[in-house]
């Protein structure tokens, strides 16, 4: 409806955010750059906050800028996934060969993996949307 009748080339109203109705400050993606690849990037890095802060946008918004560069990344976005489907997944996601692996032995093709990447100065990228709806109770926050 909106669309031909404001002859637009993209449906604006979409269900998942799209990256290409955002822009973000120049600011922003140095930063980003700089703590996934500058050379003292963190081994981990978590953003958060509250629900409707458009965390899931600026995700897609990452894994453009990741597209752009030399970076591997493997994307879970359902995180309600057994330890082994988790693992399963991100190894899949990484175009590892995971069929018939246990844990331990995904565990060890993902750590060569991701070894090997490093020794030759490559970075690879775990990003994890809506990762607190896998965690454990005990590991969420107390109302205290």
């Amino acid at each position: 409806m909106y669309k031909a009748f404001y002859n637009l080339k993209r449906n604006p109203f979409e269900i998942t955010p799209d990256p290409f109705f955002f822009s973000l400050p120049g600011d922003t993606t140095k930063r980003w750059r700089h703590s996934i690849t500058g050379p003292k990037a963190q081994g981990i890095r978590g953003d958060d906050g509250r629900s409707g802060y458009r965390q899931t946008l600026l995700v897609r918004c990452l894994l453009q800028l990741l597209n752009q560069s030399d970076v591997a990344y493997a994307y879970v976005f359902n995180s309600r996934l057994s330890p082994v489907e988790f693992l399963q997944y991100v190894a899949g996601d990484f175009g590892l060969s995971i069929s018939g692996k246990n844990k331990s032995e995904l565990l060890l093709v993902l750590s060569n993996y991701v070894i090997s990447r490093h020794q030759k100065k490559l970075t690879t990228v775990l990003v994890v949307d809506e990762a607190h709806m896998s965690r454990p109770k005990f590991w969420r926050r107390s109302a205290s």
